[in-house]
């Protein structure tokens, strides 16, 4: 079997949060000096999908969180590989994601947890990303979207970690 290289990962403490942005965006204390980049996943701890890096200065960086409307995220449902965009925008909560499926056809379910595809480039393959807490069906009992909750705890962020991996240029 081909080794798959891991990106490596870089330690960084949330040191800043603005109470209007809350569900939007945190600030880290690495920035460019410690080779930070806009476009770098980051994770929580237990490997979980946080958001990405926006913008960064020197010694910080502003990291948009997964729940934002301006982040979509390729993912796959964990238990039929069906493939789905997740965005922020969640109607009725802040804290909240939209899963629509790119397949008319595809099984999604209350409680399928969305892993990232790797197929948006964004982000590495595999990572958790959220679970799916209910599902909108059409007139032909098929589901057409889905609503999810983080399985990252963006509530409580203290400590994070920024993955180094090649950022594709968005055509």
């Amino acid at each position: 079997l081909p080794l798959v290289e891991q990106p490596a990962t870089l330690a960084a403490e949330v040191i800043a949060r603005v109470p209007e942005e809350w569900w939007s965006q945190i600030t880290i204390n690495r920035g460019s000096r410690a080779n930070v980049q806009p476009g770098n996943p980051v994770i929580d701890r237990y490997g979980r999908v946080v958001g990405k890096v926006w913008s960064t200065t020197w010694h910080t960086a502003q990291v948009v969180l997964c729940v934002d409307p301006k982040l979509t995220v390729g993912g796959r449902i964990q238990r039929t590989g069906g493939l789905v965009l997740v965005e922020g925008g969640h109607p009725e909560k802040p804290q909240g994601l939209k899963v629509k499926p790119l397949d008319r056809h595809m099984d999604i379910e209350e409680g399928d947890v969305v892993l990232t595809s790797g197929y948006s480039r964004l982000f590495p393959s595999d990572l958790p990303l959220c679970q799916i807490t209910s599902v909108v069906l059409d007139e032909y009992n098929m589901p057409i979207l889905g609503f999810a909750e983080p399985l990252a705890d963006l509530e409580r962020l203290d400590l994070v970690y920024v993955l180094a991996w090649e950022v594709e240029a968005e055509q």
